[in-house]
């Protein structure tokens, strides 16, 4: 509605958590990229005010984009294949996220990512796979980082030093339109480019008490991250996730299998590498992800994740890995479940 009306700021009275108060206005800490997407549909249907009409179709498409992806794995048969897109899409962080109209900004930069990633390893066109990343760092900036694994890959490849150049020059180019287009929008917003707007949150007075990043919350984040647990109680229903949401070594132990893999290949040392770029400003970030079900910032690095899964398996899904999946599914639905119960109650 704000920007079919002008504006940059957010009309009436939003009533979610991530405000950003301004001069007397109201803003969102998000790029603008899924705000745009959504103008056409508020011209067509004047009363069109709920993204999560659009996720059945989103998630539809996420599940094709991610079964592409490893179905480029050569390892893999099309049963592991499936395995493996039940346990991304029913059985990890994914599950929150392409479940709440809230995440709607998350659920659109997991599907320019995988279509980045999908493009990467068939086609590896550079402009067209610095544009699809480029489109997802509109909805998550911090993911034009991807451009770091992207430029190394194609720095180490075979073939003349004047073609690297050129592959990194229209790989480069959409990801500098979308920093300078980012400079732009926040200058006109906050008067400073560098502003994003997250230091006027609602909730910034107690929420940043070392600023936006510091080593001071990389201890909190990485328990949130990795083994934050369910409640326990003693009465029905004897186990509750906690609105902060759940480690991702209970919500997806099936990763735990990457302690098995070997990693001595060049693509692989590369993947580990942007794996730990994307988590690094993560683990620093004043919040772990508010509410949510389990920890949803790391769907920026987990597709990395799962192509280094799907790589370990030289053989196969073993029988083991596949029974881990399923009672992964069937916890965290119960659990899953659960969340939503207290959210509405």
């Amino acid at each position: 509605q704000a920007f079919k009306a002008g504006q940059l700021n957010l009309l009436g009275n939003p009533n979610f958590i991530d405000l950003v108060y301004y001069h007397g206005k109201i803003f969102t800490a998000h790029p603008p990229l899924p705000g745009l997407i959504l103008v056409p549909l508020v011209y067509l249907f004047k009363n069109f005010s709920n993204q999560g009409y659009l996720f059945p179709f989103l998630n539809f498409l996420n599940f094709y984009l991610f079964y592409r992806l490893l179905k480029t794995v050569k390892t893999l048969k099309t049963n592991d294949v499936l395995w493996l897109c039940l346990a991304f899409f029913l059985a990890s962080p994914y599950l929150f996220v392409g479940s709440f109209p809230i995440a709607w900004n998350s659920l659109l930069a997991i599907t320019f990512l995988l279509s980045a990633l999908l493009e990467f390893c068939t086609r590896k066109r550079s402009l067209v796979l610095g544009s699809l990343l480029a489109l997802a760092s509109l909805c998550r900036f911090n993911l034009f980082l991807v451009g770091i694994y992207l430029v190394a890959d194609f720095w180490f490849e075979e073939g003349e030093l004047k073609a690297k150049f050129k592959k990194i020059w229209r790989l480069s180019l959409p990801l500098v339109v979308v920093i300078i287009t980012m400079f732009v929008y926040d200058w006109a917003r906050f008067g400073d480019p560098l502003q994003t707007g997250n230091i006027y949150l609602s909730f910034a007075s107690y929420a940043m008490p070392h600023g936006l990043f510091g080593l001071e919350y990389t201890p909190a984040n990485l328990f949130s991250s990795l083994i934050k647990p369910p409640t326990f109680q003693l009465s029905s229903p004897f186990v509750i996730p906690p609105e902060s949401g759940i480690g991702i070594l209970f919500v997806s132990p099936y990763l735990l299998y990457l302690i098995k893999g070997r990693y001595s290949d060049r693509e692989s040392k590369f993947l580990w590498g942007i794996i730990g770029v994307l988590a690094l400003p993560i683990l620093l970030w004043f919040s772990s992800g508010g509410s949510q079900f389990s920890f949803r910032f790391a769907l920026d690095f987990l597709p990395f994740i799962f192509i280094l899964l799907a790589r370990s398996f030289k053989k196969g899904l073993p029988l083991a890995f596949k029974g881990i999946i399923l009672v992964s599914v069937f916890c965290d639905w119960f659990l899953f479940y659960q969340y939503v119960l207290n959210l509405s109650g």
